[in-house]
């Protein structure tokens, strides 16, 4: 997702203008502009540069249309890592070239008065959540069951940490088998089938553990 002419969304450079024009004729006082260019980028150039882009493109803006231009939102795209070996983005480090590019872009055309917005759901919530419901059933067999009015389905991000754990554990080749196991996910059980996946007990504390971190890591001994 890092190529806007691929896009359904927004305009095009001279679209822009058009549309500036047209709107500040029907009376529009201030103009905001947004961009979604990419999807969890874990890169820390990433987030400055597109700054830079609006940035440069707010200034053009209020040149030729004379529209007071009062917010920009840099949108989201700033992700988290996923697998061991990514790097984190350094939230710190992507600020500071955003504050650079805004200092050296908007402030000298007299533009220091531009809010700026962001959309980090992502990388704020990310790594980390929390799972609130309620129970509605018992159930008293050879163990004391409480049912809940959630399910695995209300813990779809955690579930992609499954699929991350199995492939390391095939790069270690493991001895494929078949089996059905059953997943404690937080409240909610789940059952599952791992095709060609070695069955052991340690396989259920390893994907327990990877949802208790931001970042799966193998367990010692497997």
């Amino acid at each position: 997702m890092d190529k806007p002419g691929e896009a359904k969304y927004g305009f095009t450079r001279s679209q822009l203008t058009e549309g500036f024009i047209k709107l500040k004729n029907l009376g529009v006082k201030h103009f905001g502009l947004h961009a979604f260019l990419a999807s969890n980028t874990t890169t820390n150039e990433y987030y400055p540069e597109l700054a830079r882009i609006l940035f440069k493109t707010a200034v053009e803006l209020n040149r030729e249309t004379g529209a007071h231009i009062s917010f920009i939102n840099l949108s989201g795209g700033v992700g988290i890592p996923y697998r061991p070996e990514q790097n984190p983005a350094d939230i710190m480090a992507i600020g500071e070239g955003v504050r650079q590019a805004y200092n050296e872009v908007l402030v000298p055309a007299g533009m220091d008065d531009v809010a700026i917005y962001t959309e980090l759901g992502r990388f704020m919530l990310g790594p980390y959540g929390c799972l609130v419901t309620t129970a509605i059933h018992e159930k008293h067999i050879h163990k004391e069951y409480i049912g809940l009015d959630a399910c695995a389905a209300n813990l779809m991000r955690p579930a992609c940490m499954v699929h991350i754990i199995i492939s390391r554990l095939w790069e270690r080749k493991i001895s494929p088998a078949t089996t059905n196991m059953t997943l404690q996910v937080g409240f909610a059980k789940t059952m599952i089938n791992l095709p060609l996946i070695a069955c052991c007990r340690k396989l259920t504390l390893e994907i327990w553990l990877s949802y208790m971190t931001p970042e799966p890591r193998l367990c010692n001994g497997l």
